[in-house]
């Protein structure tokens, strides 16, 4: 049965609004109309109580632009190892230094066999990235890294160990991810570890919590800064299936949320049916509440129509996350729904800690695609951002692009999305299928190898991916990108701005004024790394800009290709304005999206030099020092 409440809401608003006819009617129709009125109150509170059918669930009404816009900044490349796929990345924000960045990825970079993690590091906002390897990669093969920040600044960095058991390694760092100090062993951590800092100044603040999962969800804490952990505590949960572990919170009083999903097996329908559970522990992750049914949804997987490409199997978790303001007690939580159009990201939201919830809303009208690994996070002005992959220009479903959305007001409705990422990705690439050396396994009679690929595990690039807001309240969406055809990790800024003074606040406004100069020794050139075929003498190389003045450069931006040697037809001019992106200028320390450049060259006639003539435009105004 569906319930249509815009119908519903019609007819009890047209009867309310007869009031004046009210002393016409005799007293039995007036107890009628009281009696429906009355019932259909009572059905609209139920349908909203448990979820059923209706508008809510069905693509909202985007607000139109003149409310609020989504900025979109330049992509920018985390990882410079071009050739090696990097998978499931995750992030984190220095809350004492909002230009300190923390990620990190599994990467297929393992010395002898296999993956491991890497670290990746930012100490100017998110325009340049230091990585580090660990020594444990000799030893180990690791995955599902983790990164997080203390309250005083400290970071955190735990990845998951196998080969000699299932290991926790636990790293600390005191200068954002620069330097790690040796690490701790965790000997009884499970599978798919997720943490969460207690960042309030409560009775627990500062203590580190981990969840993961065998046949069920444990949870560990440490409470003396990764000196120690305890011995994982079982959280309870009575029903039968397989079991899986979701990303855990700490609310504004230090309450510790573990939600967990399970689904059947055998299944009982097809496809499975997913439950979300979740539980609290008010003592610092000793002890736990009774687990409390949130989400229910058919299990979303390769669709049967994308049999050629199957890479749309991964990226399907739900994701919590919580409004940061503290006397704003609101839960948000998404999901990857099957439809018959298909995979659809859904959303929700309690205001009461989980016991009760919002109707799902889909955050995107539909669209012929399907909508997979998705990222949230709420800024400090409380807007939610959802992020996600998108293959509505692929019918099929062979690349994606990354789309972002947001709501202003708590959920109810959502912008118009907005495409982040500026080239389209294509996951079945040459270095996502290249089978990788080797690891071993021990059988009865020797060694079993292994050969992976990125592309045949994790076709979508991991089971997560991360977003996270910056001190401005900007969102910093952080994906495995694959433009390349190898998985990279790349990141953007994205700034939902909700008034018009605002923009003109933020500088997104191009002042009056302006003049194009030669801005030669105001800018550095930047590459990302090139790729080459020997065979054809062809190669291309993503040519970027970095502001290295104390003013802001408008555009357009523009490179005149003065003298040019050792190159077969260079172009006579690069044009950096469309890599602004949304921005109508480069701002102070920033770099612009990256220009695809290609050339024809021979080693024999030397490699390509070029001189370059940039011109920007500039104005020595009142505050154009000011901000980025």
């Amino acid at each position: 049965m569906r319930l249509d409440r815009q119908r519903m809401y019609y007819f009890l608003t047209k009867g309310l609004n007869m009031t004046r006819f009210h002393q016409q009617l005799d007293r039995e129709h007036c107890i009628l109309f009281a009696a429906y009125s009355v019932v259909f109150c009572l059905v609209l509170l139920m349908t909203r109580q448990v979820g059923l059918a209706g508008p809510e669930d069905q693509p909202p009404i985007p607000r139109p632009d003149s409310v609020a816009r989504i900025w979109v900044e330049p992509n920018i490349l985390v990882s410079l190892d071009c050739d090696i796929p990097h998978l499931e990345p995750t992030l984190a924000v220095n809350p004492r230094d909002p230009m300190n960045m923390l990620g990190a990825a599994i990467v297929f970079a393992r010395p002898g066999a296999g993956h491991t993690c890497k670290t990746y590091a930012s100490k100017d906002g998110g325009y340049t990235w230091l990585d580090t390897a660990f020594p444990e990669r000799l030893t180990f093969m690791s995955a599902d890294p983790q990164v997080a920040f203390s309250p005083t600044g400290t970071a955190y960095f735990l990845m998951l160990s196998t080969g000699r058991g299932m290991t926790g390694h636990f790293y600390r760092s005191t200068d954002g991810g620069l330097n790690w100090k040796p690490p701790v062993a965790i000997s009884n951590l499970g599978d798919y570890p997720q943490m969460v800092v207690d960042s309030t100044s409560g009775k627990y603040g500062g203590r580190i919590y981990i969840s993961s999962h065998e046949s069920q969800t444990f949870v560990m804490h440490s409470a003396d800064d990764c000196q120690t952990f305890s011995k994982p505590i079982e959280v309870p949960n009575r029903n039968k299936g397989i079991v899986s572990n979701l990303n855990p919170l700490v609310f504004a009083d230090g309450t510790l949320f573990v939600p967990f999903k399970v689904w059947e097996e055998p299944p009982k329908q097809n496809p499975p049916l997913v439950t979300v559970y979740f539980v609290t522990s008010h003592d610092g992750g000793v002890s736990f509440s009774e687990p409390v049914k949130c989400l229910e949804f058919p299990l979303a997987g390769k669709e049967s129509r994308d049999r050629e490409y199957p890479f749309i199997g991964t990226g399907l978790s739900p994701v919590f996350v919580l409004d940061p303001r503290p006397a704003i007690h609101r839960l948000y939580a998404a999901w990857v729904e099957p439809r018959p159009e298909g995979h659809r990201v859904m959303l929700r939201f309690s205001t009461d800690g989980g016991a009760n919830w919002s109707a799902p809303k889909a955050v995107a009208p539909a669209e012929k695609g399907s909508q997979y690994q998705i990222m949230l996070a709420v800024n400090r002005e409380g807007t939610v951002g959802v992020a996600w992959f998108d293959t509505r220009d692929f019918p099929r479903l062979d690349k994606y692009d990354l789309y972002f959305t947001a709501s202003p007001d708590g959920g109810e409705t959502f912008l118009q999305p907005r495409k982040v990422s500026s080239e389209p990705s294509a996951p079945r690439g040459a270095g996502n299928v290249m089978p990788y050396p080797p690891y071993a396994r021990r059988t009865g009679t020797g060694l079993e190898a292994h050969f992976q690929t990125a592309f045949g595990r994790w076709g979508a690039g991991g089971d997560y991916s991360a977003m996270q807001t910056d001190a401005d309240g900007a969102f910093r969406p952080f994906w495995p990108d694959s433009r390349s055809g190898t998985f990279q990790i790349q990141t953007a800024r994205v700034r939902v701005v909700q008034r018009a003074d605002d923009e003109a606040a933020l500088g997104l406004k191009v002042p009056e004024g302006l003049t194009a100069r030669p801005v030669g020794t105001k800018v550095a050139l930047v590459a990302d790394p090139p790729r080459y075929d020997v065979q054809k003498q062809e190669g291309e190389l993503f040519l970027r800009l970095r502001n290295t003045s104390p003013d802001r450069l408008y555009g357009p931006i523009r490179a005149r290709v003065a003298k040019a040697t050792g190159w077969e037809q260079p172009p006579a001019e690069i044009d950096f304005t469309p890599a602004l992106a949304d921005l109508p200028y480069l701002a102070p320390g920033a770099l612009t999206g990256g220009v695809r450049v290609r050339f024809k060259s021979t080693e024999a006639k030397g490699w390509p030099i070029a001189t370059l003539e940039i011109t920007a435009k500039t104005a020595e105004i009142p505050g154009n020092q000011k901000g980025r």
